[in-house]
């Protein structure tokens, strides 16, 4: 496993724990550092403490362009988690290719069921329930 995976995991594991709370942002904030956020569906940003520092991630699900061996093009889904430092720059770049997709539609998964959208809608949901 090398340091990009052990990074991954980590963001994963204090997701799963909620330590890392995750909120929904528009992408339009991040874009300085987003190629296309026109193309990007939704995003997402939580602070990450690494040791004595914190910094921020940005988690971007958007279309992308996937072009097969016919020269057929489709749209499909792609993520990318970007790290930023206190002044939003990139620190690291985490997409397809530097990790796994699996460990990115996992983090994925993890941001959908603990962001603060779901959250209030769950909330919200199980009072209407109550009534």
């Amino acid at each position: 496993m090398d340091r990009y995976d052990r990074i991954i995991r980590d963001i994963q594991q204090k997701t799963d724990e909620e330590i890392i709370r995750w909120a929904a942002v528009t992408a339009g904030r991040y874009s300085e550092v987003l190629l296309n956020p026109s193309r990007v569906i939704r995003a997402f940003s939580a602070a990450y403490p690494v040791g004595q520092k914190t910094y921020e991630l940005l988690f971007v699900e958007r279309r992308v362009d996937f072009h097969n061996e016919f020269d057929y093009t489709t749209e499909v889904y792609g993520f990318e988690l970007l790290v930023l430092d206190h002044n939003r720059e990139i620190v690291l770049s985490l997409r397809d290719g530097v990790v796994e997709r699996d460990d990115l539609l996992r983090l994925s998964g993890l941001i959908d069921a603990h962001n603060d959208r779901v959250k209030e809608f769950f909330g919200a949901f199980e009072e209407s329930e109550a009534t």
